[in-house]
């Protein structure tokens, strides 16, 4: 092993340290050539470092970058529409000013996030979030499997002529309890309301979404159509939106995984979590399949 200042060849020195192997990269001839380009080049390689650097000093000051004149024609040319084309429009808002950019409208806000988990895991078992029954077995890595459970709410198309969003009707569908061993079938196209086996709580500064399994997707079984957001502040079961999108009847079983459910922070407590006594929450504290509660315009939704 060489020491730093070594040298190899006449003229050329080694600064750093030799290790065992670097002699056979750092050869003869390979010395000859580095000290070759040095001496043709090294002057000019030192100036041309030294100007970056004033330049670099002089933008960081605020001055202005100057362009070469003789390529002011391709700059011109390069702001030129093409024939036949038309600058496409700002939007007028921006026309107006220029948007905040994202750093100073949130500043002082607490960045949100979705949970990992293990702070899935800390947050159930130190009681942040509730998870009733609880297996720890089932957290993936940002969400937790949900099982499906025994309650269902079957639809009975000839109790209404249409659904009228203004009026909507009442005891269109029918609870079903199933036994542990007993399959829940849902047909093809059928459309039924069914609930997790989890009975999940949310503290006001936490929101979940609750999403279908990859491998249940592909098997053409849909677990929610829209309620897939539970509001911070949500207790109770989830309801479920199941339809068989295949051409083959659908088995389902109670306790299987159904969804998985994923968790978000806040950036800061809600004021009025979902089951505040001004929002009239219409589904918290379910612990079955919930038929819709619809209101029209005085609905609130959040719940799933």
């Amino acid at each position: 092993m060489a020491n730093p200042g070594t040298t190899l060849l006449e003229g050329v020195a080694i600064s750093g340290t030799m290790r065992p192997g670097y002699d056979r990269i750092l050869t003869t001839a390979a010395l000859d050539f580095i000290a070759g380009l040095e001496r043709r080049f090294g002057s000019e390689r030192r100036r041309l470092l030294a100007a970056r650097a004033e330049r670099q000093v002089a933008l960081d000051a605020g001055a202005k970058p100057a362009f070469p004149a003789e390529t002011r024609a391709i700059r011109a040319a390069a702001r030129t529409p093409a024939p036949g084309r038309r600058r496409p429009r700002a939007c007028a808002a921006s026309a107006r000013s220029p948007a905040r950019s994202s750093t100073a409208r949130l500043a002082g806000v607490r960045a949100s996030s979705v949970l990992s988990d293990g702070t899935i895991r800390r947050l159930v078992e130190d009681g942040t979030i509730t998870i009733d029954p609880w297996d720890p077995s089932l957290v993936q890595p940002a969400s937790v499997d949900l099982r499906l459970g025994s309650s269902f709410r079957v639809f009975h198309n000839h109790r209404a002529s249409a659904i009228d969003l203004r009026e909507p009707p009442t005891n269109l569908t029918e609870p079903i309890e199933i036994a542990p061993d007993e399959p829940f079938v849902i047909h093809p196209g059928e459309f039924c309301l069914g609930a997790t086996l989890e009975c999940v709580t949310l503290p006001d500064d936490i929101v979940a979404r609750i999403e279908g399994k990859s491998s249940l997707g592909r098997l053409g079984l849909i677990v929610h159509a829209t309620a897939g957001f539970c509001d911070p502040g949500w207790s109770g079961t989830l309801t479920l939106e199941l339809n068989n999108l295949t051409r083959v009847p659908i088995k389902l079983w109670a306790g299987l995984p159904i969804a998985q459910l994923s968790f978000m922070t806040l950036d800061a407590p809600a004021e009025r979590p979902y089951g505040h006594a001004e929002l009239g929450s219409h589904y918290q504290g379910q612990r079955a399949a919930t038929e819709s509660r619809y209101g029209g315009a005085a609905s609130v939704g959040g719940g799933a």
